[in-house]
């Protein structure tokens, strides 16, 4: 009668707790990796429920699901309600004759809800007496993958590393990238609008897997910093014209390119020298004059004695810029960007190629930028297309 007595008290008491503070709960290891181990074998290990907000939150119960060769034990008795700063552990014990990977998980409930609040993920493999013990060194045949291993279950796994070749990382090297578009470029200040930024205009993922770019990479942001002018896609080529590596990157407004997370140097994993192009979807784009094999190597297109601006820029009162007008990035501006803009030339609040002053607006102006530079042919050198 008591128990009873206590349970339907402790339900009542759930009833005026505030549920919206659900996230405040955490699981301080929400996956519990056990180590390979022989068969008939006992492992445990522990993890902490534990609220880390300022409002006490009610645990009904938790129920575990998947194999059948883990069992788990608290320091609590359900149900229960957590204190703010207060934590219980919760024991986990895997122990198995079958051999294999076995998976399993602990679901953390809050209310009577079918769905948890958390989830704590159990893995654990027992290991087969046939096979290689866990941890010898191998080889699974891949070349984007290091540090091969035996699993302990007659495989061979590997690490996964997109950068490798043939299961070596090549040395690591970084460009710090400048550059100043003619329609964006508003004079008065030195510096080019975000416009397509504070309207809300600009893609948070990248905007270059599309034709003809093709480029597959899955960059994107949450949010642009208040500098942001709008993307470019840069391009690693080895000696010969051959794209190596690619990144889509943020342009900001004082010239400078920046990776997604704000740093101004662009690494890359590569074991050759290589050139830099860059393209923005409106204007011509640009390469470097010389090939570069060090960390940190600056290429400065908004330098007019630069090497680097030399014959693909226009020079505006002393300023080298990207040529506007190139609307199907095909590296060559004539008709065929003309007939983009002529058959949509009225658009407000859109963010598209030929809108080449960068204002969100199509109209005359971005014309008249085409109109100046038609006939303009960028350098044959840089290849638009997929990253290998």
């Amino acid at each position: 009668m008591k128990k009873t007595l206590h349970v339907v008290a402790m339900l009542l008491l759930f009833s005026t707790l505030s549920f919206s503070c659900v996230s405040q709960i955490i699981i301080t290891i929400d996956t519990l990796d056990f180590q390979v181990q022989t068969p008939n074998t006992i492992q445990a290990l522990t993890t902490k429920i534990q609220n880390v907000g300022t409002t006490a939150i009610p645990i009904i119960h938790l129920e575990l699901s998947g194999s059948s060769d883990f069992a788990f034990s608290t320091s609590f008795i359900w149900p229960t309600v957590i204190q703010p700063g207060q934590s219980h552990n919760v024991n986990v014990y895997f122990g198995s004759h079958n051999v294999g990977e076995h998976i399993g998980q602990i679901d953390v409930y809050h209310t009577d809800s079918s769905t948890p609040v958390e989830v704590i993920y159990l893995h654990g493999i027992t290991e087969d007496p046939n096979c290689a013990p866990y941890g010898t060194a191998c080889d699974d045949g891949d070349g984007q993958t290091i540090n091969d291993i035996e699993n302990g279950l007659c495989e061979c796994i590997g690490t996964p590393c997109p950068e490798c070749i043939n299961g070596i990382l090549p040395p690591l090297t970084s460009t710090i990238v400048k550059l100043k578009l003619e329609g964006f470029y508003v004079h008065n200040n030195n510096k080019m609008r975000t416009n397509l930024n504070y309207f809300g205009l600009l893609p948070l993922q990248q905007p270059f897997n599309r034709v003809p770019y093709n480029y597959a990479g899955d960059e994107s942001v949450t949010a642009f910093s208040i500098s942001v002018v709008d993307w470019v896609l840069l391009t690693a080529h080895d000696s010969q014209g051959n794209i190596l590596k690619q990144q889509a990157c943020l342009l900001r407004n004082d010239g400078k390119i920046t990776s997604t997370d704000g740093s101004e140097h662009i690494y890359w994993y590569l074991n050759e020298p290589y050139y830099i192009s860059v393209q923005h979807q409106s204007h011509l784009g640009v390469i470097s004059a010389d090939l570069s094999f060090e960390m940190g190597k600056i290429i400065d297109f908004t330098d007019a004695n630069s090497s680097h601006a030399q014959g693909q820029l226009k020079v505006v009162n002393g300023t080298p810029l990207l040529f506007a007008g190139d609307f199907d990035s095909n590296g060559i501006i004539n008709n065929l960007d003309y007939n983009i803009w002529i058959q949509d030339n009225a658009l407000f609040n859109q963010y598209v190629s030929w809108d080449a002053d960068g204002n969100g607006i199509v109209n005359n102006l971005d014309f008249n930028f085409w109109d100046a530079n038609k006939s303009k042919v960028g350098s044959d050198f840089i290849n638009v297309g997929s990253s290998n």
